[in-house]
């Protein structure tokens, strides 16, 4: 019963921060020139998934927060190859494949329009890796600007954050560090 209630209280305060964040024009997957192998995510005049389904092979998902100490701080996940190395946990929380599922479900398909923050603060990301542990793709988040990043290219334009939000929730991942103001 507290479990739920401690969930319900998490999504109703993810609710409000997505509502109260700075909500300008979208900037969904901008310039997400970030992988060594030179791949970039959707940008203006790039195309756009519009299936339910992932537009590219891997064999796991991991979830980490980044960028903890610094609400302001812009390094996504991986740049030039290399992890962000303020990442944690530092291997990563292994998605199940219904976690997957509820990912692919909030990145993937239509959803409605909410705006986006111009900045891009990523403070949540996922990685996603071939049999052979090679990142292959890369989700980054920022749930204070409702703003996200990806590569490579496919993702809906739109995604479902609240989902996002719960499922980093239910990987015990917190939202925001409290000790920003």
């Amino acid at each position: 019963m507290a479990d739920t209630m401690n969930k319900v209280l998490w999504t109703t305060v993810f609710a409000v921060l997505l509502g109260a964040s700075c909500n300008r024009q979208n900037s969904a997957n901008s310039d997400g020139q970030y992988l060594a192998d030179g791949r970039e995510s959707v940008a203006a005049g790039g195309s756009v998934h519009e299936g339910g389904q992932w537009h590219f092979d891997f064999t796991t998902v991991r979830a980490y927060r980044l960028n903890w100490r610094n609400e302001d701080a812009w390094e996504p996940i991986i740049s030039g190859g290399e992890l962000n190395a303020t990442r944690m946990p530092t291997e990563g929380i292994l998605l199940a494949r219904s976690q997957v599922e509820r990912l692919e479900a909030a990145v993937t398909g239509t959803h409605p329009d909410r705006g986006a923050g111009l900045c891009l603060y990523p403070h949540h990301a996922f990685l996603f890796f071939d049999g052979e542990g090679k990142v292959v793709g890369s989700i980054d988040v920022c749930f204070l600007c409702q703003s996200y990043r990806s590569q490579p290219a496919g993702y809906a334009r739109n995604w479902d954050l609240l989902s996002i939000g719960e499922l980093i929730l239910d990987l015990g991942l917190p939202l925001r560090n409290p000790e920003w103001k």
